[in-house]
């Protein structure tokens, strides 16, 4: 802002304030900042004084999900209106979604000069990650599909960012050698799967672990899926067998993998738990829904389970509101909110899926699924077709196995009670 005159900055103000959010700390001394909040206060000055150049560098890596949609609009106008926009990232959806030619730099050497996918595709090589041909998108590429089929492309309609929740609207291209009677059904793979490996075996406990980004496309690798009563599978045993990663791929450094761990999952739990009451509360809209066709409503018992389940999801959107303060003030408390988070909605979940299952009574053994989901739950498991349960005998069973996955509620008390309480630990059983 060096060379602006106050007259400038006055009139920009109110737009830079509004922009990024931060009014409420806006005559806090900068360096009290987080993170977060300096790359907002950046990027709306930025926007804000009608550059013909706009150089973002990693400005997107940071911030919530709805801020950083914003800031991809504002782009995006920019784009129409035929600024250059210079953007320096390392997330590849981002990279697709803005630029329309890409320069991959390593150590100051120039890799490629090429298209969004081509130049992804060589990114990804020089991190040691999965082939070429396995870079889904990419132009010109053919894909696989069977023996009768081939898929030419797939693009992401509307841009390449989806939200947790978000209808997803794929342009596939296909060609085929005869018709094809059957529907398509598309299966999304990560290219890469994180590990934790104990690197130093003489350290004790949690030190000596590392984190890895494992190339999944490879020999060795063997997934498979945990399937449910109902025939879905979100879940996987993954086996290694001779499977290899490159060292450049540890991140956060040898034998610090717990740490990085730790934050991923805080962060997480942290940005699900600020919007994940929203598919909570539309369960429990459905549930309403049936206690009025059952006529449930004037049952005392069910009223004041259903007020208390609602009370729950409200109790969600508070913890969500928690988490969002810990991020803007900095105190780093993501890992002790998100055991709370956890513990708290995946028992809440359990409860209110029995509560539909009462409601519902007798006509809760009888499957009136019709394969596939189209409620706004976004559930849209895909199960047996032999066994179509509804959206919430589908969610039933799964909430059988929230309470376990991703650290059990027993572990979670744990957590909480001795990390966030500083309560004594668990007694542990003595060798005999």
């Amino acid at each position: 802002m060096l060379g602006f005159s106050k007259r400038m900055v006055d009139g920009i103000f109110d737009d830079v304030v509004d922009f990024s959010e931060i009014e409420n700390f806006i005559d806090t001394q900068v360096k009290f900042y987080s993170s977060g909040m300096y790359v907002r206060l950046g990027f709306a000055i930025a926007v804000n004084v009608d550059p013909d150049v706009l150089v973002i560098d990693e400005v997107l890596a940071v911030g919530d999900e709805r801020f950083q949609a914003k800031c991809l609009d504002r782009i995006r106008t920019f784009q129409e209106e035929g600024r250059t926009i210079l953007f320096v990232s390392h997330a590849a959806d981002q990279i697709r979604a803005i630029c329309d030619r890409v320069i991959v730099l390593d150590s100051g050497r120039m890799l490629t000069d090429a298209s969004p996918g081509e130049a992804v595709r060589v990114f990804r090589e020089s991190l040691g990650g999965a082939p070429a041909a396995d870079e889904l998108g990419a132009p010109n590429r053919q894909m696989r599909a069977s023996r009768n089929v081939e898929i030419l492309g797939v693009d992401v309609v509307g841009g390449a960012r989806v939200h947790t929740g978000d209808a997803l609207h794929l342009r596939v291209g296909l060609r085929t050698k005869e018709p094809v009677a059957a529907g398509l059904v598309l299966e999304i793979h990560k290219l890469n799967g994180e590990l934790l490996v104990r690197t130093d075996p003489d350290a004790p406990q949690h030190a000596g672990i590392s984190y890895l980004l494992v190339p999944m496309h490879q020999a060795g690798v063997d997934i498979r899926p945990i399937t449910q009563v109902d025939g879905s599978a979100e879940f996987n045993e993954v086996f290694f067998t001779n499977a290899r990663c490159h060292k450049d791929n540890v991140i956060g450094g040898v034998n610090n993998g717990w740490k990085v761990a730790m934050t991923t999952l805080g962060f997480e739990r942290g940005s699900s738990s600020t919007t994940g009451y929203r598919r909570f509360l539309k369960e429990w809209e459905l549930i309403v829904e049936e206690a009025v066709r059952h006529n449930k409503t004037g049952d005392r018992r069910t009223r004041d389970d259903l007020v208390k389940a609602w009370q729950k999801v409200k109790i969600m959107q508070i913890n969500g509101y928690r988490s969002l303060t810990d991020g803007l003030n900095n105190t780093h408390d993501a890992a002790l909110l998100g055991a709370c988070n956890k513990m708290f909605w995946s028992e809440t979940h359990r409860a209110t899926m029995e509560l539909a299952l009462d409601v519902m009574g007798m006509q809760a053994q009888i499957l009136t699924g019709k394969g596939e989901s189209s409620s706004p739950t976004s559930l849209g498991r895909r199960g047996r077709a032999d066994y179509p349960v509804s959206d919430l005998q589908a969610s039933f069973f799964f909430s059988r196995s929230e309470t376990i996955w991703g650290g059990t509620a027993e572990i979670q008390r744990n957590i909480i009670g001795e990390r966030a309480l500083g309560l004594p630990k668990e007694p542990k059983a003595q060798n005999i």
